[in-house]
């Protein structure tokens, strides 16, 4: 005899549990497949200013707080909305 899947709300409380780390989970998700390494790919050659910074460090020094911060702002509802529609399509409901 199987169990019935668990329903919608409570898959949600335990990814916000998971989320905040408050209380331990209800649902236990089935682990994900590994996936095959992908192939190395070869860097192109950096580029160099006349203080000896690269460009690529100079951009990820301006650009990492800026996206760090609209991770932290959105990340969470993004999780949850995509969460909610996988579970809905999981679960066959509409």
């Amino acid at each position: 005899m199987t169990a019935a899947p668990p329903d919608l709300d409570s898959i949600l409380e335990s990814i916000r549990a998971r989320v905040t780390g408050d209380a331990v989970a209800v649902f236990d998700p089935p682990p994900l497949p590994v996936l095959a390494a992908k192939p190395a790919r070869l860097a192109p050659a950096p580029i160099i200013d006349a203080s000896g910074v690269t460009v690529e460090a100079l951009f990820t020094a301006l650009l990492e707080p800026m996206l760090r911060q609209w991770i932290d702002a959105n990340m969470p509802e993004i999780c949850e909305r995509i969460a909610q529609q996988e579970i809905r399509r999981l679960t066959g409901q509409s």
